[in-house]
């Protein structure tokens, strides 16, 4: 099972996204449309990405395909993007702050304002949000600087909850960080 990406697709809507063992999601930077392969999975929704050691789900490059990439390529594709609705730890958490005003919630970093925002917030008042399982999954080649200080990381993570599972997570020669936690 081979799936090909060149703009973010959002799971979204209370949706989850199952991905079978053994499966290759092939992520690029699609230049003329100005955009570029990565899953952001939204608040409320899931990602079921169960792997196994002899059958990992590998997310990578396109180019992987057909060229043997090398520790000189990086930023080929976007990455993995979690959002869940755990409390945050930082102003207006209803914990350090009771009479918060508002929800506590932000934007994941990595996209650019004014499109639907709503698909990139995190943040919430559930710390046994679920957002899925990641098991045994290789996260290659990725990501995207979308300007200074706003990247997409290998695997990013916003606000995702305890239910969540993450185990046997491998990040390889990713542009930014490996793996990056906001909440």
């Amino acid at each position: 099972n081979d799936y090909i990406i060149g703009e973010p697709i959002f799971v979204a809507n209370g949706a989850t996204l199952t991905i079978e063992p053994g499966t290759t999601v092939y992520g690029f930077e699609d230049i003329d449309a100005g955009t570029f392969g990565s899953i952001v999975v939204t608040r409320g929704s899931k990602i079921m990405a169960e792997g196994t050691k002899e059958n990992p789900i590998v997310f990578t490059a396109l180019d992987a395909r057909t060229e043997e990439l090398t520790l000189e390529d990086s930023s080929l594709w976007g990455g993995l993007i979690i959002l869940g609705n755990a409390i945050l730890n930082d102003a207006g958490n209803p914990i350090i702050q009771p009479d918060a005003p508002v929800l506590n919630e932000r934007e994941i970093e990595g996209f650019p304002a004014g499109g639907n925002d709503d698909f990139i917030k995190y943040g919430g008042l559930d710390d046994d949000d679920n957002s899925g399982v990641l098991k045994y999954v290789s996260i290659q080649y990725g990501g995207f600087e979308f300007q200074q200080d706003e990247e997409i990381n290998g695997l990013t993570l916003g606000a995702v909850g305890r239910g969540t599972t993450i185990e046997y997570v491998e990040v390889f020669n990713n542009s930014d960080d490996g793996v990056e936690f906001f909440g």
